[in-house]
This record gives C-alpha cells, structure tokens and sequence, in this order.
C-alpha cells in the first residue's frame, strides 16, 4: 500500500482506494491528528476507515465471527490484522470487546487494498462466491 505520509495529495489516494473497495466516504474531522493530511474518511455502519501512513486503521464492532471469517482467509490472516497487531494474531483475548453481552473485535489494521475489499465486503455480509450476505 502507497505510503501517504506528508502526501498533500493524499485525498485523491484516499477516494480512489475507498471507491475500489465499495466504501463510502465521508469529510473527517480537519482539526483531529492522523498520520495522514486526510479530509476523508469511509464509513460502513458503525466501522469508520482512516488512512494511515502505509495501512488503514478500521475502528467500531466487528462481530467475532465475522473476525474469525477473516482471520480463516489466507489474505485476512496477514493483511488485516487484528489490533493492528504486527504478529496477526488470532481474535481472542485480550483483542476482544465485550458490548452488551456480545463479543466484537474493534480495530484492525488493514495492510493491503485487497484487504480492504475482502474486510468491506465482509461487514457488508458478502462472502467470496456469493453474492448476498
């Protein structure tokens, strides 16, 4: 992934890897710090997508079974880590939230576009080879 860092052209970057991925995007807050000049964030539900310098940061409820969908795909193990943890670990504990009694997985780092697509379409509820959730 291209590293944005200091790149006043990030946007463009930005808008087109959240359009090749299917996620809408959206102004961010100007006067909140990130690694990256962005104006933009995306957005599905209640996952928001930042860009960082060389991988997105994803915060807001994954469902543990959606994590552990993508943590079994070959290209989820290593390019979206859970945590944003550099080993890709498994989602359990300590990287789990308990929300009202349901257990979700709240930031992730995401290391590639192919990642990113294959993390939207699964908070989407699509699946490789499907086409509805």
């Amino acid at each position: 992934m291209r590293n944005l860092a200091g790149n006043k052209e990030c946007d463009v970057h930005i808008a087109e890897e959240l359009r090749r991925s299917m996620i809408p995007s959206e102004p961010r807050d100007p006067d909140r710090y990130t690694e990256v000049p962005s104006r933009l964030l995306g957005r599905l539900g209640q996952i928001t997508f930042e860009r960082a310098w060389t991988c997105w940061v994803t915060r807001g409820p994954v469902p543990l079974g959606i994590a552990w969908w993508l943590y079994h795909d070959p290209i989820g193990r290593t390019d979206i880590r859970v945590a944003g943890h550099a080993g890709c670990p498994a989602p359990e504990m300590p990287w789990i939230e308990v929300i009202d009694g349901v257990s979700y997985v709240t930031t992730y780092h995401i290391d590639s576009e192919v990642g990113l697509r294959l993390f939207a379409d699964a908070i989407r509820g699509i699946t490789p080879g499907t086409r509805t959730p």
